[in-house]
């Protein structure tokens, strides 16, 4: 029988993660755990996801920071408060992934564990990659690309807590610049991975630092997969530049990551601040960017549009952006397409999206803005003749040479951007990777809205009369 001290522990144990973790930690390492407010914040996010609060998370984290002991800990916590959830884990590395369940497993069996928690797993079953409980949870560990088949994760009901599919870097730093990896990965997620839960509402959890624009996270973050608005994105940066403070300054004091940051930019800002970026590009810095919560006073609203020359696959998208002006002619993003559209859907979705902001509580919608070209003229057209309010836009300069002109206003901090419009990180993504980028679609419609907002003047056949 337990003590009553321990009957308490158990208690609060079970209650709060945090505690646990600690609690946890010391046991296996004989040491105590150092959290720092990155830390906390993971915790606190999974918390969520074990409160139903958050459905899909993506953790973005500096290598060897401890993400992985805390997510490991996660599931040790929630399989010892419910025996029966089912979990699949997932990494590029078979060694990584099953040490990781067997560190699980072992910790459920130590001596620690079980003087406190009726919990305990099948003798049956305890190998590394596959161990289950007396109530039928547990854990499968795979490797990336590995087979799933006759796996799931989570039960039936949604009811309880049930385990989730947890993916912790998928894909080794060496293979960050293999498009062939790259797609494997995309591909192997979208068609075997998230498909094993065994209800809808089963938690995924993506664990890792950037690699490349392409990577798994930079998939979710272009709405490859369709279910953007179902994740919620924690990015911490190994290094706050606006103050030069580390995350982590025990670890990785500021000294280190300078250095690091110096003598090789393309590696530190992918895994260290996740800001992956093409090498080659660099034109744009994505701190020059300013992020808005709140629109200052506005004059007026003015829609900039890019549309492609076709729609297959290794083509451009078409991109509608909504700017709000503000009286000091700063430009606030507030809403933006990318997609590819035959022609009749293409008119159908450059009506929506106008008559949207034609009656926004905003502000007025001055114009819609459409570069006069191939789709682009005749649309141009088909719109003026519906008495919409529309401006052709003949670009008389290459995109490289207006980006070079225009990106000042963007480094001067008067382009603002906002985290919930719909495609903008891949504005962010096709800025800091320009022009060497897989895409730039979202580049030009940019560079439109801040000659036409900001400097209005004619550099790009624009010209007095417009305004």
């Amino acid at each position: 029988m337990m003590s009553i001290n321990d009957l308490a522990l158990k208690e609060i144990l079970l209650e709060d993660f945090i505690r646990y973790l600690r609690w946890s930690f010391k046991r296996k390492y004989n040491s105590k755990i150092i959290l720092t407010e990155s830390h906390i914040e993971i915790c606190k996010h999974l918390i969520k996801v074990y409160k139903g609060e958050i459905k899909k998370l993506v953790i973005n984290m500096p290598p060897r920071s401890g993400k992985t002991e805390i997510v490991n800990t996660f599931i040790e916590w929630t399989i010892t408060k419910h025996p029966q959830s089912k979990y699949i884990m997932t990494s590029y590395s078979d060694t990584l992934v099953a040490n990781s369940s067997q560190q699980i497993r072992d910790m459920i069996n130590s001596l620690e564990h079980k003087s406190l928690f009726e919990i305990e797993t099948k003798k049956d079953t305890q190998s590394k990659k596959l161990w289950k409980t007396n109530a039928n949870g547990g854990v499968y560990a795979v490797s990336s690309f590995g087979q799933i088949t006759g796996h799931g994760a989570g039960l039936k009901s949604s009811n309880v807590w049930g385990g989730c599919i947890i993916v912790d870097d998928p894909l080794k730093p060496d293979d960050a610049n293999s498009l062939l990896k790259l797609g494997k990965i995309k591909d192997w997620y979208e068609t075997t991975l998230s498909n094993r839960v065994n209800n809808p509402n089963v938690p995924i959890i993506v664990i890792m630092q950037r690699l490349h624009n392409e990577d798994l996270v930079g998939c979710i973050e272009q709405n490859y997969f369709k279910d953007f608005r179902e994740w919620t994105f924690l990015k911490i940066k190994a290094l706050n530049e606006d103050n030069n403070e580390s995350f982590w300054e025990d670890f990785y004091p500021v000294s280190r990551l300078e250095q690091m940051k110096n003598s090789n930019s393309h590696y530190f800002y992918s895994q260290f601040q996740q800001e992956p970026i093409i090498k080659g590009g660099n034109r744009i810095k994505y701190n020059w960017f300013r992020w808005w919560t709140v629109l200052p006073q506005i004059s007026h609203l003015i829609i900039t549009v890019d549309t492609a020359q076709k729609t297959k696959e290794q083509n451009d998208y078409t991109v509608m952006q909504c700017w709000a002006v503000s009286k000091d002619k700063d430009i606030y993003l507030i809403d933006m397409i990318r997609d590819k559209y035959e022609a009749p859907q293409l008119r159908k979705m450059a009506k929506i999206f106008y008559n949207k902001h034609n009656i926004s509580t905003i502000a007025t919608l001055r114009k819609m803005y459409i570069e006069d070209k191939s789709s682009g003229s005749s649309l141009i057209q088909d719109l003026k003749a519906e008495k919409l309010k529309i401006e052709a836009i003949p670009r008389m300069t290459d995109k490289v040479f207006r980006c070079d002109d225009l990106s000042p206003h963007i480094e001067s901090g008067r382009v603002y951007l906002n985290e919930n419009v719909p495609n903008v990180q891949a504005l962010i993504d096709e800025a800091i990777s320009f022009p060497n980028g897989k895409h730039d679609d979202t580049i030009d419609p940019m560079l439109d809205a801040i000659n036409i907002g900001i400097v209005g003047t004619g550099k790009t056949g624009l010209n007095a009369n417009m305004f």
